[in-house]
């Protein structure tokens, strides 16, 4: 039986949640793979080598909430075609509101089973709205069965009247992406300037949900003590020239670089000449939080230790005082401490990051999540029969 996937996050689009669908079709077998996925700029050369049937639909990311509908209704337009041809028995519906009412559609016209995938802002977020709330719950509880990353957003699931055992629980990293690849850090050090530097790292967009403020509030204590500190933020958005004046504002402006966009080389010796990962993610008005946060597994498979706000799913990502420091991401000072216990105690550093190493490896491997998925597969594939 095939399987259509509708994705809105995917290459060439950069992020976890176009992280986590890529692997899902990179680990699941070909010949059962159709894909249905929007055309981002640069999407053909992105997507080259990925396997199944591919499909591209115009997508407007940034189109204006009104026409929403009408995104949704191409999506639904572009599915039947291929449903009839590729003979689809399930449909893989990558967000519960911007693809989920397809599934529904089609659950409803042509009594195909669906498959949500659920993060966390896609749950809560939807909740202010007393329509989208009603949606959301209608979109979830038609479906065969949810997938979603984190006991969090599990747990908000079941809020909404959801049956536990309808959830299945998800997430995972390729730890061939990292092991036996070369990585020559000598070259970044001399493009940031970072030799003989103690180096914090975050990679993220540049948005107010992610913290990246509270990392540069926290600098002009942690160089009392760490002077040769330099803070490196990876990654682009909209808070750019707002960290920027908040770093010259702290007078820290000569300890915090800015990367913007890196290759997948440069992200590779950033990650491995970091001496601390950290993220402080927290929640903000526009209930945004962070579903799991595939960086710190990154960091971990990089052997680093990390920091990051104890909040949404981070604490399924980070085990505390196993692989980082869990802290409230709102407690200025908790942060601080945690960052100087890591760099001035580097005993406790490499243990940290050699226990994340094993744990990413040992719970997070996708070859062993993706066989979770197979077994819904083959759950579903029997109850129609």
């Amino acid at each position: 039986m095939r399987s259509l996937f509708i994705f809105i996050d995917f290459p060439p689009i950069g992020g976890g949640i176009s992280s986590f669908n890529t692997n899902i079709i990179k680990h699941l077998p070909p010949e059962q793979l159709v894909i249905m996925a929007p055309t981002h700029n640069g999407f053909q050369e992105a997507t080259k080598g990925l396997s199944g049937k591919l499909y591209f639909y115009p997508y407007y990311r940034e189109c204006p909430p009104k026409h929403k509908l009408r995104d949704l209704w191409r999506i639904i337009r572009y599915a039947w075609p291929i449903i009839q041809k590729e003979q689809v028995g399930i449909i893989h519906c990558s967000a519960p509101l911007l693809t989920g009412p397809a599934g529904l559609f089609y659950r409803l016209v042509k009594g195909i089973p669906y498959i949500v995938y659920t993060y966390a802002s896609d749950v809560t977020r939807p909740q202010s709205s007393r329509l989208k709330k009603y949606l959301l719950k209608l979109v979830l509880k038609k479906a065969a069965r949810i997938v979603t990353i984190s006991e969090y957003t599990k747990n908000e699931i079941v809020k909404l009247g959801l049956r536990p055992e309808q959830i299945v629980k998800m997430i995972g990293i390729d730890p061939a992406e990292f092991s036996g690849i070369a990585v020559d850090t000598e070259k970044a050090r001399v493009k940031y300037r970072l030799a003989g530097k103690k180096v914090l790292l975050t990679v993220s967009r540049l948005v107010d949900e992610k913290g990246l403020d509270t990392v540069i509030r926290l600098l002009p204590e942690i160089k009392k003590k760490h002077n040769n500190i330099v803070y490196v933020v990876t990654g682009t958005g909209s808070d750019l020239e707002s960290l920027k004046k908040l770093s010259m504002e702290t007078g820290v402006a000569d300890s915090v670089v800015f990367t913007g966009f890196v290759t997948l080389d440069e992200l590779r010796q950033l990650y491995d000449l970091c001496d601390v990962f950290i993220m402080l993610s927290r929640p903000t008005d526009k209930q945004e939080i962070e579903g799991f946060g595939l960086v710190f597994l990154e960091a971990n498979m990089y052997k680093k230790p990390v920091v990051a706000g104890n909040i949404g799913g981070v604490p399924d990502a980070v085990a505390d005082g196993v692989s980082g420091l869990l802290v409230d991401p709102l407690d200025l000072a908790a942060a601080t401490q945690a960052v100087e216990k890591l760099l001035g105690n580097g005993d406790l550093a490499r243990l940290l990051g050699e226990q994340g190493y094993q744990r990413a490896v040992s719970e997070f491997a996708w070859d062993q999540q993706i066989k979770k998925l197979t077994a819904v597969i083959a759950e579903i594939e029997q109850e129609i029969k």
